[in-house]
């Protein structure tokens, strides 16, 4: 991963993210309490991120926290087709968001 990022190699980084949302799935659902934390939705845009990639070369790749919710990562350019892709394959809502800028400490709290 380290390499990935030194050489500024996206499709690699990506690659590596999508590998371990997996596996840390997998480690959960295997895992004592066997928590299935993924939905049939879940799986419906991972098959559409694999298909936009695949077969019509867009830059997208996914990430998983632990729950449901995909994430889509993509270059500014293509995220309107991606997203108007994904709710018209998946019926979904999109919810766009963009890079949060780099880490400061602020003083400013959530709660």
């Amino acid at each position: 991963m380290i390499r990935a990022i030194r050489r500024g190699d996206v499709a690699e980084v990506s690659r590596m993210a999508e590998g371990d949302s997996l596996s840390l799935h997998a480690v959960t659902t295997t895992g004592r309490s066997g928590l299935v934390l993924v939905s049939p939705e879940t799986i419906a845009v991972i098959r559409r991120v694999k298909a936009l990639r695949e077969s019509q070369n867009v830059p997208v790749w996914y990430s998983l926290d632990t729950g449901p919710s995909v994430f889509l990562n993509t270059r500014p350019e293509h995220l309107n087709a991606v997203c108007d892709d994904i709710q018209s394959n998946t019926k979904l809502q999109v919810i766009k968001s963009q890079v949060g800028g780099s880490a400061r400490t602020i003083d400013q709290h959530l709660f």
